[in-house]
């Protein structure tokens, strides 16, 4: 949808400075790769919200219509990585 591929050696947070949509999602995203302990069922409510955060962002970054869908649908972008 017009937005540059992350820098492979960008972080999730740095990324996120560029778009504000996923500040949220590179929050959530950066806490459970990286943090050691979590308070009883602690974990769980985060990969909840942050499977939440990525289907509310993958929603608003969405290009509309027939157009949008087939980009989605034929993109090859995905093997860039």
């Amino acid at each position: 949808n017009g937005f540059e591929l992350k820098p492979r050696a960008a972080t999730v947070l740095e990324y996120s400075t560029r778009y504000p949509q996923i500040e949220n999602f590179a929050k959530l995203y950066t806490m459970l790769r990286f943090r050691d302990g979590y308070e009883h069922g602690e974990r769980e409510a985060a990969w909840r919200d942050l499977r939440s955060s990525f289907h509310e962002v993958s929603k608003q970054l969405r290009a509309p219509g027939i157009r949008g869908l087939l980009a989605r649908v034929f993109s090859l972008r995905p093997l860039y990585y």
